[in-house]
């Protein structure tokens, strides 16, 4: 069996940067840095939009700390 140190865990902003330099690379040879990747992820436009938290977090009335939330909107 593996154990979990077999495994690297790398950032949501690190996996996005890979994912775009990805394919980006089967068309031509650009690539964007990593705090690029990072500052798309800090611009969440839709931090203030209803409809994305959980319960607890609309019943709080803190829907842009809810985990739901925030995984939403990046997709």
């Amino acid at each position: 069996g593996e154990s979990v140190d077999d495994y690297l865990i790398y950032s949501i902003e690190a996996l996005f940067a890979e994912l775009r330099n990805a394919a980006v690379r089967s068309v031509d040879n650009r690539s964007i840095p990593l705090v690029l990747a990072e500052m798309e992820f800090a611009k969440d436009f839709l931090s203030s939009t209803r409809g994305f938290e959980c319960e607890f977090h609309k019943i709080v009335d803190v829907p842009q700390y809810c985990s739901k939330s925030i995984v939403t909107r990046w997709g």
